[in-house]
């Protein structure tokens, strides 16, 4: 088995080893081509993603140095012929152009492979949005458009939340959601792109994994920027799959990690070069200067410099939202309340557990949150309780996830 190895610039990932193609192609193009952090399993056979590139050329796909990189590692196979990383993660920071990665493997595992492929984003515009411009670049592929058409045995539909494409090689995509619904109509799925995966539970592939291990050589990419945990309350599993990689953790994993490398100073256009691999072609000085107008410091550190605010993994205290000792120190036996209050039940992923939790106006302007212990999750008796409260409280709501195992409440 090859050696799990870290490198920040290696004689193959050197930006120096690209500067004719850069000169050539991408004249205006300064970002740095390599991540700051990057594990792989070496480089493995790359035949697959020279034919993906060279795929991508005839679509009209033109990519940088550190793209064309990129596809050569996730496709690159091993001794016999799998996969050589079966979990690919790319962290970078927005506007670099992640997006194109991704369509060119899809077009390539699709067209080529005929794989079966589950797209899945936390918004659908996002999922629509991918699909668009690969709908877009087929279309203007009479070939491609052809093995689409219904009357060769193909499949092209949208609707609102989704949208599949089928060819008549047996290849198929589905643009999604992350729900319980995901997967749905798959045998198995040889390929799971979760992007936007800073927002991505745990909970939500329970649908879809038991699918993806039917494939013989099925493989998870996660791609997103950097988490900021103040906002994005779900980082929390990717936060762990990139403490997993830092840890040494990496049998089977491509990670690599676009940012900025610490200490720089962020007002300089050089921390920005080195932070963004696209820079001067997708993220120019200008676009960068705008943003940095419109973002907090911490929001500008995390979303354009890939300096991520993570969640700190192993220690359940530092993974709550609110420390523990700040909520201990906030109780308040006997509140003094005013006005309306709402009511939440939430079931953990697996099933087992429940917790509802009320939310009362405070006199003083606050709100009371008053949260019943966790317990065995039994419908009927949660069903129950919650009637009770409602008409001895009558809240203005009662709120569910829906797409969670609380919806069958």
């Amino acid at each position: 088995m090859s050696q799990v190895v870290e490198r920040t610039v290696s004689p193959v990932f050197d930006d120096e080893a690209f500067r004719e193609i850069i000169e050539r192609e991408f004249p205006t193009l300064e970002g740095r081509q390599s991540p700051e952090v990057m594990f792989s399993a070496g480089q493995g056979e790359r035949t697959h993603g020279d034919k993906a590139i060279e795929l991508a050329r005839r679509f009209g796909l033109k990519l940088m140095p550190w793209q064309r990189e990129q596809v050569h590692l996730a496709l690159s196979t091993d001794e016999e012929g799998r996969w050589l990383h079966q979990d690919v993660v790319l962290i970078c920071p927005r506007q670099n152009g992640k997006s194109l990665i991704l369509e060119v493997i899809i077009l390539y595992r699709f067209f080529i492979l005929h794989n079966k492929i589950i797209f899945t984003a936390h918004q659908w515009k996002t999922a629509k949005s991918i699909r668009n411009r690969l709908w877009k670049r087929i279309k203007n592929r009479a070939w491609a458009a052809r093995k689409l058409e219904a009357k060769n045995g193909g499949r092209n539909t949208a609707s609102a939340g989704e949208a599949e494409m089928e060819e008549s090689g047996g290849g198929k995509i589905q643009f999604t959601t992350r729900s319980a619904d995901a997967g749905r109509g798959f045998d198995e799925i040889d390929l799971l792109l979760l992007d936007e995966a800073y927002n991505l539970e745990a909970g939500e592939l329970d649908a879809i994994t038991p699918i993806q291990l039917a494939a013989q050589d099925p493989q998870t990419y996660y791609t997103s920027s950097a988490v900021n945990a103040e906002k994005q309350v779900k980082g929390v599993e990717l936060s762990r799959v990139r403490k997993r990689a830092l840890d040494g953790e990496t049998d089977g994993m491509l990670y690599s990690e676009f940012r900025a490398p610490d200490g720089m100073d962020p007002d300089d256009p050089e921390t920005w070069k080195l932070g963004n691999p696209s820079y001067g072609v997708v993220a120019t000085e200008k676009k960068i200067r705008s943003l940095k107008t419109k973002l907090t410091p911490k929001g500008f550190h995390v979303e354009v410099l890939g300096w991520g605010d993570w969640f700190s993994i192993g220690d359940s205290a530092a993974e709550t939202i609110i420390g523990l000792d700040v909520w201990e120190s906030l109780a308040d036996a006997t509140p003094s309340l005013a006005g309306d209050s709402c009511l939440a039940a939430d079931v953990t992923p697996d099933g087992k557990r429940v917790g509802v939790v009320a939310a009362l106006a405070r006199a003083d302007g606050g709100v009371h949150l008053s949260l019943s212990p966790a317990r065995d999750f039994d419908r009927v008796d949660v069903v129950s309780s919650v009637v009770r409260t409602v008409e001895m409280n009558d809240p203005l709501a009662v709120v569910l996830d829906p797409k969670g195992p609380a919806s069958t409440l």
